[in-house]
């Protein structure tokens, strides 16, 4: 067996260079939320220091999300390195022992729990997982002198179940409340410090005086702790913004009074708010709230003016003579892969270092082919910004709708720092109900000096105003002006420009997938056009006016599949059209070439005919048996590595062979006879989720012991015998959780997080990332937002193809994008039945997903757990086959998420599961390709439904639908090997 881990414990270069790049990128996350000039202080100096998280400080969130890293800085240990004195410690010491004890009864509690209930311990933890431990008072003693108080507020949360709106949780403690009304009143500086992964009530925090500074410093990854000592110096000034509505209350959060347990019922979710979530609704209705979406405060100040504006095909004759390059350490292949080769040809070359061999300085007149035409000329200057901004796209044609919004930053205030410009949109009003503004653009400057002035871009597409129409199934925009505001945040906004469409354009013509359900009523703004007015007919009022013609928006009518087709008849048809495959017939007639025995389609087809050009994907399907077929279309289970242990299912994490801790498999069972070897498939939303220390044999051998999952440690065997034994090291980086990274608001820093992942996928032999995670913060009791990145789909889906980008510039690396869709629930997550309108799940849950599959090209997609409207979504054809692969052209590996098809649903005990599971025939028919991890009876399933005709657990499937599974496994195979031979 082949390991890619190292066999020496040394610190490597590798994780020392990472660790620095994920520590600039978590500098970037930190959101200033107030601030009366107490910060920056001048120097380090002697704090009171008090709270959950100064010890027990959260890098991220437990279940698949979390990290095996070497080490980890907590806020203590950061403070102390960086000079600071803590002058308190009885505090400190009182809450480590409490918290001890209480870890302790925990774990003691689940281990019963779990043998009285006859299930394991993890599957306790997953539904019961540890509350917070209680927050002990301040005593007298513990106020001493300091100069300054710092106090450490720290929540955690994870997979498998929601977040409570109780105290202790979304809600502070009264002994957290009554801990930080006591210190803002003692101490004449104090600051308070969320290490927190989601949305908190800050209404009572807000009543309290005397806290001076309030520190949103998120979850960091390994080095958390160093970055907030940082922002209290100044050496970093905060620069995230908010991606989420922080309200005044739970209640005033639309979905709030029915979302997961609050109303008794998690076995049925209705989607009553419609397309009202998060800043939608709150901007919208007018509803006061704390923190608008996009807010953040900086140490200085900024004025940002939009200067010009223009059609991005107006920009491109003017670069079109020029090869746009962009900075190597900035976008890398994410240039190539927006411009290089893709944008109509601008570029001469498809060598990734040829293309960027130029780095790109805002301050220099230099280009690569000679010299700008004036100084002035700042387009050729900023090309790799615009273009990148722009997104791929392969032909003129797909300019005319974007346009680019041209603005002066300059720094007004008195410390060097950086600002986010925010883009929003607000579409007239036709007979649909419309959100009174949507996100539609952004970008984030490099540091600025204080009095400096730069230069910043923004591209905008009218496309993302546009509405789904349930009448008519069709995306539309309607005529009339459509006006930009730009702001610090949504609730802060100035109307700049305007975009004028002539007529009504249908410009996506689709299916009707779902019947809105007969149940569903849903939210409205109670909005109404005037008598006889077709569309709101409000006038451009803004100095800055683009017109946009509805003939000059591509119009798709997409071809549905209903009957899918054979390998075979795929495979002729190739054979039959394509001349470069030789065979001695010179017919084109298919049964004259199935006759010629030299023909490609009586070879036994191997990868590396398949990779010479010599045959097809699909002639390799249609050679297979159905045993093969369904084998490929389910994960690596025990049946395949030892029919003793036939039986014997590997259901959870830690299950794949060569890379010990990675999630899983995919099956290897054709790799003999045909070549094509199984995928290795790695955990976690905050970087590679593996096993830090494994052992083997001195055979390779792998030996049990050393595995982690969050809290729970199975060690090694106390006779193992280490003279016998090889150990090795797969220690990875834990960059900041994607709710952080989502607040950088910076499209380089999330490329690079992408950058360091892929780099480590490399290293350890993984080939698909299960992340990014990117389902929408539909309420902020979700257990999961920690992994997803934003209420706001466009948010979601650029910083979801932009890391994409950075894993896959690694030859042979891929992101499988998750959980797809609407996996906004972790209670009874895989039974819960989600009623929503086609509209709401078109321009809210699925609208990311869009986009980072049309930008990006994720290797994979994960479907979740969930039902919609009556279906798994693993199960249904109309989202995966009809939406994901027919609507967006995806011809990535789509695969489920890990058991859900499997019968043994004990590990949840807390539910009365009322819905049905997911069927194995069921992921066939839909064209959800790989079932993970798999087991024997799904296999058998599969066959049964193949091979009878007949309905198995509700579902007929026939051998091409196999097939079309199959293939989509072997062609994930064929591309990563490809890649690498570029």
């Amino acid at each position: 067996m082949k390991y890619f881990a190292s066999t020496s414990n040394e610190i490597s270069q590798r994780e020392v260079d990472n660790a620095k790049r994920a520590k600039d990128i978590a500098r970037e996350a930190v959101v200033l939320l107030e601030n009366d000039g107490l910060l920056p202080i001048e120097k380090p100096c002697n704090i009171a220091l008090f709270g959950n998280g100064v010890r027990w400080t959260v890098k991220g969130g437990t279940g698949s999300g979390s990290v095996n890293s070497r080490s980890f800085v907590t806020i203590e240990q950061g403070l102390n390195k960086y000079g600071f004195r803590i002058v308190s410690s009885d505090w400190l010491l009182r809450y480590d022992e409490k918290r001890r004890k209480h870890f302790s009864e925990y774990r003691a509690w689940a281990a019963e729990r779990a043998a009285s209930l006859g299930v394991n311990v993890a599957s306790v933890a997953m539904n019961e997982g540890i509350k917070e431990c209680e927050i002990n008072p301040i005593l007298e003693d513990d106020i001493v002198d300091a100069d300054l108080c710092i106090y450490i507020l720290a929540r955690n949360s994870g997979e498998g179940c929601d977040r409570s709106e109780n105290k202790g949780d979304y809600v502070l403690f009264p002994e957290e409340l009554e801990s930080i009304k006591k210190l803002a009143g003692h101490y004449e500086k104090f600051v308070l410090v969320l290490n927190v992964g989601g949305v908190l009530d800050m209404s009572e925090i807000k009543k309290v005086e005397g806290i001076n500074s309030i520190i949103l410093l998120g979850q960091l990854g390994n080095l958390t702790g160093e970055v907030l000592p940082e922002v209290l110096l100044g050496m970093v000034n905060p620069s995230g913004r908010l991606t989420d509505t922080w309200a005044n209350a739970y209640e005033d959060y639309p979905s709030s009074a029915t979302f997961s347990h609050v109303n008794g019922n998690v076995n049925e979710e209705v989607y009553s708010e419609g397309i009202y979530v998060g800043y939608k609704y709150f901007d919208t209705f007018k509803i006061p709230v704390i923190y608008p979406f996009g807010y953040g405060k900086s140490y200085t100040s900024f004025e940002t003016k939009l200067v010009n504006v223009c059609k991005m095909n107006e920009v491109y004759s003017k670069l079109a003579h020029i090869n746009p390059v962009g900075d190597m350490d900035i976008y890398k292949a994410l240039c190539k892969k927006t411009w290089g080769e893709l944008a109509g040809g601008l570029s001469g070359s498809n060598n990734i270092n040829d293309i960027l061999k130029f780095e790109d300085d805002k301050n220099s007149s230099d280009k690569v082919n000679g010299k700008f035409n004036s100084d002035s000329d700042v387009y050729e200057r900023y090309a790799n910004e615009i273009f990148a901004d722009c997104g791929r796209f392969e032909n003129l044609e797909e300019l005319s709708n974007k346009v680019l919004l041209e603005f002066k930053v300059k720094n007004t205030g008195a410390f060097a720092g950086k600002e986010v410009v925010e883009v929003f949109g607000s579409a007239p009003k036709g007979k649909m109900d419309k959100a009174s503004k949507v996100l539609i653009g952004y970008t984030k400057t490099g540091e600025i000096a204080p009095g400096e002035e730069v230069d910043a871009y923004v591209v905008v597409d009218i496309k993302d105003m546009a509405s789904y129409c349930e009448n008519c199934s069709a995306w539309v925009l309607h005529k009339g002006n459509y006006r930009i505001y730009v702001g610090k945040n949504v609730a802060e906004t100035e109307y700049v420009a305007d975009i004028n469409l002539d007529e009504m354009v249908k410009f996506g013509l689709c299916k009707t997938i779902w019947e809105k359900p007969s149940a569903l009523s849903e939210l409205k703004s109670g909005y109404k056009l005037a008598e006889g007015e077709d569309f709101d007919e409000r006038k451009a009022e803004s100095k800055f006016v683009v017109d946009v013609k509805a003939r000059d928006i591509k119009i798709t009518e997409f071809k549905y599949t209903e009957v899918r087709e054979s390998a075979s008849d795929i495979a002729k048809k190739k054979c039959s059209e394509s001349m470069a495959y030789s065979c001695d017939s010179n017919t084109k007639d298919i049964t004259s070439l199935e006759d010629d025995n030299n023909c490609r389609l009586k070879k036994d087809v191997s990868i590396d005919m398949i990779l010479s050009g010599e045959a097809s994907v699909e002639d390799m399907v249609s050679q297979l048996s159905d045993r093969e077929l369904a084998l490929l279309a389910v994960g690596k289970h025990k049946e395949e590595v030892s029919n003793e242990e036939k039986d014997v299912e590997e259901i959870a994490g830690n299950s794949s062979v060569s890379v010990p801790g990675a999630a899983a498999d995919t099956s290897d069972c054709i790799f003999e006879s045909r070549g094509v070897r199984k995928l290795v498939t790695a955990d976690g939303p905050a970087g590679l989720r593996l096993q830090p220390v494994f052992k083997t044999d001195l055979d390779g051998n792998y030996i049990p012991g050393g595995e982690i999952f969050d809290d729970t440690y199975t060690p090694w065997a106390d006779d193992l015998d280490e003279s016998k034994c090889v150990t090795y090291y797969q220690y990875c980086t834990a960059i900041p959780i994607a709710w952080s990274l989502a607040m950088t608001w910076s499209k380089s820093a999330l490329y690079e997080a992408g950058d360091i992942v892929g780099g480590e996928m490399e290293e350890y032999g993984v080939d698909l990332w299960l992340a990014p995670g990117m389902n929408i913060h539909r309420n902020p009791l979700c257990g999961r937002n920690f992994e997803y990145y934003s209420e706001d789909a466009f948010v979601a889906g650029m910083c979801s193809a932009i890391i994409t980008e950075g894993v896959q510039a690694h030859k042979g690396k891929g992101t499988t994008i998750k959980h797809f869709a609407a996996n906004n629930q972790e209670d009874n997550r895989f039974f819960v039945n989600n009623i929503m309108s086609e509209r709401a799940l078109r321009e809210i849950y699925l609208r990311g997903f869009e986009i980072c599959v049309r930008r990006a090209k994720p290797r994979a997609l994960m479907t979740s757990y969930n039902l919609i409207n009556g279906y798994h979504s693993s199960n249904s054809f109309g989202l995966v086959q009809n939406i994901l692969k027919d609507e967006w052209g995806y011809s990535g590996l789509v695969m489920s998420d890990w058991c859900t098809t499997m019968g043994n649903f004990d590990q949840f005990y807390m539910y009365e599961i009322v819905n049905p599971k997911s069927a194995p025939s069921g992921c066939v028919y839909a064209g959800n390709d790989l079932i993970m991890p798999g087991c024997t009876q799904d296999v058998e399933d599969i066959l049964k439904a193949v091979q009878s005709g007949e309905e198995v657990e509700g579902f007929k499937i026939s051998r091409a639908d196999l097939e079309a599974c199959a293939a989509s496994v072997i062609r994930c195979v064929v591309e990563i090997e490809r890649s690498k031979l570029k």
